[in-house]
């Protein structure tokens, strides 16, 4: 490759390099990854709960605060119109997962409110 093969309008410029680097000082003011890791545990367990309490979820996966709970029956009216009824915004990754990213910045409370939430609707569906 010689200089004008490739080229990109925000990629390794002074304005992007400065703010990838405000990002990642943020993200080591704020303790972003440490966070993460409690809360993806935090989720985790929360997860495992729930799945103990309904025979239709089969298993959980994931890593950190990326998460997938698997189910023996197809997730799609669970994610699509049951949990919106409950301002849930959750999708599946094939036909009976459904996947959890939330936000870095996630607590406790909000973990809470989802698991609440995704509760209601499988009582509402079995």
């Amino acid at each position: 490759m010689s200089p004008g093969d490739h080229g990109t309008t925000y990629g390794g410029n002074p304005f992007v390099t400065a703010a990838a680097f405000k990002v990642l000082e943020l993200f080591e003011k704020r303790k972003i990854v440490d966070h993460v890791k409690e809360m993806g545990e935090y989720l985790a367990k929360e997860l495992n709960s729930l799945s103990e309490r309904y025979d239709i979820i089969t298993g959980q996966r994931g890593v950190g605060l990326i998460r997938g709970l698997e189910f023996s029956v197809p997730v799609a009216p669970i994610v699509s119109q049951a949990l919106l009824e409950q301002k849930l915004v959750l999708i599946s990754a094939g036909t009976n997962v459904i996947r959890f990213v939330p936000p870095l910045v996630i607590e406790k409370e909000h973990v809470d409110e989802m698991v609440e939430k995704l509760e209601a609707v499988l009582k509402g569906q079995l």
